[in-house]
């Protein structure tokens, strides 16, 4: 199993040698995989900045905007919304995504709250937190105190713990970290639930993220996780949902985008789509490098076979240069 720190970087890094103008010229050639080489290997500013002179330089002569020629050159529909969703700064898919899923707008996509405010580090949310008030009129924190009328136990962990974050000083040992998980692997969560709830909100309360990495996988026997017991602890889906995802972006980030990108390739729907290229698009390429080692070590292909076309035009060109 790969073990892995993210970035959290909202996109790749700028290139060298950037040349707006030789990038538009790529565009406008449309040839695909020339044009997917190019615009995922360029950070949201210098994609802007290729569509802007792209529009006014270009666009003139092709009879195409810069977005059309990208879409005219794909041959999936399938990443025509990618392409649009390309030109979209990482924190601003972010804040849209909560925005909607907080307010049920379109299909509400389960799991994609928890996902942001558990999976992102404190830099990306004060990002998106900006955007959010920026374009909602609220602060990310205000909107989760929404949910305290019909849950206050689902509002207290996605806000305490998920979006306020856990306490920054290191205190554990690796002696005292086994301590911790040999006593909470002794209470039953499917016979004594209380209990269970109980101490790993105290293991919260207590110790920061690398304090609870340890723990954690310290706790893990084989496939038998913390992720596991919060299933069985937890009765309200939502109050387990939160739970789950904290729990497993704290023992290991990566496997958890990796179990999300598998959940969203067994479905083709809008829904999914939407999934796959939110986390495509939040994600440093060495983010989705690691991603992908954690795919494959679970015994999964790479993200090109699984995926097929959405991830193909993306990754068969994107990890070559990645040590």
């Amino acid at each position: 199993m790969v073990q892995c720190e993210l970035i959290n970087d909202p996109t790749i890094k700028p290139s060298k040698d950037f040349n707006a103008k030789t990038d538009a010229e790529t565009v406008a050639a449309g040839h695909e995989k020339d044009i997917a080489r190019m615009i995922f290997h360029r950070t949201y500013a210098e994609r802007k900045e290729i569509a802007d002179y792209y529009d006014k330089n270009t666009s003139s002569q092709s009879g195409k905007s810069f977005i059309k020629a990208i879409i005219a050159s794909s041959s999936e529909t399938s990443l025509d919304a990618l392409y649009i969703m390309a030109l979209v700064p990482a924190d601003e898919i972010l804040a849209n995504c909560l925005h909607d899923n907080i307010h049920h707008k379109h299909s509400p996509e389960v799991g994609a709250i928890e996902e942001i405010v558990c999976a992102n580090d404190k830099g990306m949310k004060d990002l998106i937190n900006k955007k959010y008030q920026t374009r909602f009129g609220k602060s990310v924190e205000d909107e989760l105190a929404r949910f305290k009328e019909d849950d206050k136990a689902y509002q207290d962990v996605i806000q305490k713990y998920c979006w306020k974050g856990l306490c920054q000083d290191k205190k554990i040992t690796p002696e005292d970290a086994d301590k911790e998980a040999k006593a909470l692997r002794n209470i039953s969560p499917k016979k004594k639930q209380t209990d269970f709830k109980n101490k790993l909100i105290e293991l919260l309360d207590k110790y920061c993220e690398l304090d609870l990495k340890q723990i954690f996988q310290k706790y893990r026997q084989g496939d038998d996780g913390i992720d596991g017991a919060v299933g069985d602890a937890f009765e309200v889906d939502r109050q387990r949902r939160a739970y789950y995802y904290l729990v497993r972006a704290i023992e290991d980030i990566c496997q958890l985008y990796a179990f999300e990108l598998r959940h969203a390739a067994d479905d083709a729907s809008h829904m999914h789509l939407d999934k796959i290229n939110r986390i495509v698009l939040s994600r440093c390429e060495r983010d989705l490098f690691c991603i992908n080692k954690a795919y494959r070590d679970d015994g999964y292909d790479t993200f090109t076979s699984r995926l097929a076309v959405i991830i193909y035009r993306i990754f068969a060109h994107s990890y070559t240069a990645v040590a």
